[in-house]
């Protein structure tokens, strides 16, 4: 085989195989693409459910309920109902991108104590308008709180496995693309060698 033949075969493989990296890189980008989208959607899945938790709990909705069953003022009313509108539009907004069916039934726990909430503050306003004790008014409107606290801790799991699933699928991008850009420059390098 004359020089020029061996040139021109060299080229030839080194244009396929720079080709054959390209492709793979593309691959890996699109790889890690997904992976940065899963990541994201996790992101905004736990500040979903953290609006929940705080418009919720301590601070939220239970919080004001039982400041009203206590106090029986129109200002914990008009807190609860703050509360139980932002939760309800972040409750709307989290199922839209839930997708795993134990996800998706915790979510229905939550709202189905959030519903209890506000029968029983309805009931609590008109208890105190009759002019009953807040001890009379707590014993009425008794609500367990803890399967609702455990469907949030479901949703949680589920979102913090998609973004370590996310970060895996990431790391094995990055490690697949440097894999292929090794071997390539071997490959390359083996040629002009």
């Amino acid at each position: 085989m004359t020089i020029f033949k061996k040139l021109i075969f060299m080229m030839i493989v080194a244009a396929v195989v720079m080709v054959t990296i390209a492709g793979f890189q593309i691959h890996s980008t699109r790889l890690m693409e997904a992976s940065m989208r899963h990541a994201g959607k996790a992101a905004r899945n736990q500040y979903l459910l953290q609006v929940i938790n705080s418009q919720f709990g301590y601070g939220g909705f239970i919080h004001n309920f039982k400041n009203h069953v206590l106090r029986g003022t129109q200002k914990y009313l008009d807190r609860f109902e703050n509360n139980r509108i932002k939760l309800t539009k972040s409750l709307d907004e989290l199922d839209s991108h839930l997708t795993r069916p134990e996800d998706k039934k915790a979510l229905e726990t939550i709202r189905a104590t959030a519903q209890k909430y506000i029968d029983a503050i309805a009931v609590s306003e008109q208890m105190h308008r009759e002019g009953k004790n807040s001890h009379e008014i707590d014993s009425a409107v008794k609500i367990d709180d803890n399967p609702a606290l455990k469907a949030l801790e479901t949703i949680n799991q589920g979102i913090v496995q998609a973004g370590e699933k996310a970060v895996i699928e990431m790391r094995r991008a990055q490690k697949t693309s440097i894999v292929i850009s090794i071997c390539g420059y071997i490959v390359i390098f083996a040629l002009f060698a």
